[in-house]
C-alpha cells in the first residue's frame, strides 16, 4: 500500500503527518529538527513512502538527508500553496495533513530542487548580489546626507569616487562628516568583498561552457552569465521557451474575462534574480549594439504611454531570454541573428 507524507517545516519543530492510500491519517508526530529523528519516525513505512516537504528558507538539509535515505522528496510550491496559506483554520498539524492528501492526489503544485552540486555556486552568486545592493545603499545614503546640506553638484557616480580629504573640504557639519567617513569605508569594505567574491566565482565556473557560450549573446558579461546561467538551473524543467519566459519574468501575466483582457496577479511570480539578470543585459544590449537600439526604439514608437522606454526595453529582455532559451536548449544561437524580425 502507498503511504504519503507532509512535512511542514519550521526553524526549531517539524510536524509530520503520514497518510494511506485511502487518505486514513497513520501517523502524525511533532518533533525537534534533528533528521536523526525524522528518519526513525519515517523509517517503519519503508523507502517507498513519498514525501512532501514545503519550500521554505531551511529547506536544504531535509530535502537533502531524506534524499539520500532513498525517500520520493517532493518540494511543494509556497507560493501556489492556497489551500493552506488562505485557510481560515490554519494549524500545523492541518497543514502537514494537507500537504500529504494533496501528493496522494497528485495535486502538488511543486517547486524544483536545485542539484546539491551547484547550489552553493547559486546561492553565493545572489549574496554577491546582495552585498551590491548593500553598497550602492552605502552611496545613495551619502548622496542624501550631502543633498541636506545643498552640496547637490556631485552625482552618484562622483560619490563613489570621495575620499575622506574631498569630503573635508565640502560645507557640511562635523558629525555628517564623520558619517559619511564611516559609510564610505562600509562601501570600500563591501567592495572587497565583492570582489572576492568574483575572482572565486570566476575560477570555479572557467570550465563552463555554457556560462563562457552566453558570453556571446548581446548585453551578457561575464557576471550575468554566471548569473543567468546558474539561476536557470536545468533547461529541460521548462515545457517551453514560454515557460521559461514566464519563470524569468519578462512577460506580463494575462487575467481575462469575456471580452476583458488586462494585466493579472502574480506579476512577481517566477525567479527576480533572472529579471534583474535580462533587465540589465537589455539595457547594456541597447548601449552597445545599434541594430538592437534601433529595435527598441521602434518598440518605443509604437508606443504612447510615458513608461514605453520601460516597456521596450523588456521586449529586448524577453528577446535575451529566448535567446538563452534556444542556446541552453538546442546548444544555437538562432533568436538574434535577426534581432529586427
Amino acid at each position: 500500500m502507498s503511504m504519503y507524507c507532509g512535512v511542514d517545516l519550521h526553524a526549531r519543530s517539524v510536524q509530520v503527518c503520514i497518510i494511506n492510500e485511502s487518505g486514513e491519517k497513520v501517523k502524525e508526530r511533532r518533533m525537534a529538527t534533528d533528521l536523526g529523528h525524522i528518519r526513525k519516525v519515517l523509517e517503519p513505512y519503508g523507502p517507498d513512502l513519498r514525501v512532501a516537504v514545503e519550500s521554505t528558507n531551511n529547506w536544504y538539509w531535509l530535502v537533502d538527508g531524506l534524499q539520500e535515505s532513498g525517500y520520493d522528496v517532493r518540494l511543494a510550491h509556497t507560493y501556489t500553496l492556497k489551500l493552506i496559506t488562505r485557510a481560515r483554520v490554519k494549524t500545523d498539524q492541518l497543514d502537514a495533513q494537507k500537504l500529504a492528501r494533496l501528493l496522494r492526489l497528485g495535486e502538488l503544485p511543486e517547486g524544483y530542487i536545485y542539484p546539491k552540486e551547484t547550489r552553493g555556486i547559486r546561492d553565493l552568486i545572489r549574496r554577491r548580489q546582495k552585498l551590491a545592493q548593500d553598497r550602492a545603499r552605502c552611496y545613495h545614503e551619502i548622496r542624501g546626507f550631502l543633498l541636506k546640506h545643498n552640496c547637490n553638484g556631485l552625482t552618484t557616480s562622483e560619490v563613489k569616487l570621495l575620499c575622506p580629504p574631498e569630503l573635508s573640504k565640502l560645507p557640511l557639519p562635523e558629525e555628517t562628516r564623520l558619517y559619511c567617513e564611516l559609510v564610505m569605508e562600509k562601501a570600500s569594505l563591501l567592495s572587497q568583498q565583492i570582489q572576492a567574491m568574483e575572482t572565486y566565482l570566476k575560477e570555479r565556473t572557467h570550465d563552463e561552457p555554457m556560462v563562457q557560450a552566453l558570453q556571446e549573446l548581446p548585453g551578457i558579461g561575464p557576471l550575468l552569465s554566471m548569473v543567468i546561467f546558474y539561476e536557470t538551473g536545468d533547461i529541460t524543467r521548462f515545457a517551453s521557451r514560454r515557460n521559461y519566459s514566464s519563470y524569468c519574468r519578462v512577460v506580463p501575466p494575462v487575467s481575462q474575462t469575456g471580452e476583458t483582457v488586462h494585466r493579472g496577479p502574480g506579476g512577481k511570480a517566477g525567479n527576480v534574480y533572472l529579471k534583474c539578470a535580462y533587465s540589465q543585459a537589455a539595457v547594456s544590449a541597447v548601449a552597445h549594439y545599434p541594430q538592437i537600439r534601433q529595435f527598441r526604439d521602434r518598440k518605443m514608437g509604437s508606443r504612447p504611454s510615458k513608461l514605453r522606454r520601460l516597456v521596450a526595453n523588456c521586449i529586448v529582455a524577453h528577446r535575451l531570454a529566448l535567446a538563452v532559451y534556444a542556446l541552453l536548449a538546442e546548444g544555437e544561437l538562432r533568436e538574434w541573428n535577426d534581432p529586427i524580425r
